[in-house]
């Protein structure tokens, strides 16, 4: 990979967006309101942020040629973990944010934190971005943006929501989901939760039922992500709540790649809502 190959702001209008979680890594490139370049490495375990961040070289080494990297004019990163807390904006102080994250977070000395504004709700996203990853991608490029995945998942649900009824929204990964909540358009409850088994995923969302008081036969649930209808996950899903639908909204842009092309509809929504919208990303 060549050193230092910055980013061109003035003569291009090509992004990289990247999709880092501990259980896989989502890369996509977008120019005009089109996706040229999709690629997706899944882990069957959790990987550490140094793993990670050897993935991610690797990645560039071998599957991001040269050619396809050319011009790019803006990258963005999304960080999808579990070390996160959503802060009410009138408790908040910046110079406090260890203290958001060390009661449900084991930190370290050398953690950087950090916080997105959401737009749509009187919160703050408060969490950890893997520094190491941040720190090689600017010496490689320069100036990027980043944001936490539940910022922006919270964000696509706050505008779909109802303000009449109570609603769910999962946005699955390989092995964890992010979670949250509306009752009658106020927010509840936003979660993510490690799973390994699709009973480990049943699990955790009827628990979520049953600490709220939600009815299984009546509220409903919106999925996204990495579930099928044909899948196991889905199958008990549904033996256990009656009004599951699939989440998916019209993202606008032309999917030039093949693995996209012949996806759901539903799998990549959040990715693909991602690049079409302004989110609350943050530069480094």
């Amino acid at each position: 990979m060549a050193k230092n190959q910055k980013i061109n702001k003035l003569n291009s209008l090509k992004t990289l967006s990247i999709l880092i979680s501990r259980d896989g890594l989502y890369f996509f490139i977008s120019e005009k309101n089109s996706i040229s370049f999709f690629l997706k490495r899944i882990f069957s375990s959790p990987k550490t942020p140094e793993n990670l961040l050897k993935e991610i070289k690797s990645i560039f080494d071998f599957d991001l040629s040269e050619e396809k990297r050319k011009d790019l004019a803006e990258i963005k990163v999304i960080y999808s973990h579990p070390y996160f807390a959503l802060v009410p904006r009138p408790y908040f102080l910046e110079e406090r944010l260890s203290d958001y994250l060390k009661f449900n977070t084991k930190l370290i000395s050398t953690d950087q934190l950090t916080f997105d504004r959401l737009k749509n709700l009187n919160a703050n996203m408060v969490y950890v971005p893997f520094t190491n990853i941040n720190n090689y991608l600017f010496e490689e490029f320069g100036e990027f943006s980043y944001a936490h995945a539940m910022t922006e998942f919270l964000d696509q649900c706050l505008k779909q929501k109802s303000e009449e009824k109570t609603e769910v929204y999962i946005n699955v990964f390989p092995t964890h989901f992010d979670l949250c909540v509306f009752e009658k358009g106020k927010l509840k409850l936003s979660n993510a939760y490690d799973y390994f088994a699709p009973e480990d995923f049943v699990y955790y969302v009827l628990f979520v039922f049953e600490q709220l008081k939600l009815n299984t036969d009546e509220v409903n649930l919106y999925l996204s992500g990495e579930i099928e209808k044909e899948s196991k996950l889905y199958d008990l899903l549904f033996t256990y709540i009656r009004n599951i639908s699939f989440f998916s909204t019209d993202h606008q842009l032309i999917l030039k790649d093949n693995t996209l092309q012949k996806a759901a509809k539903h799998q990549y929504q959040f990715l693909l809502n991602l690049l079409a919208n302004e989110n609350h990303l943050r530069k480094i």
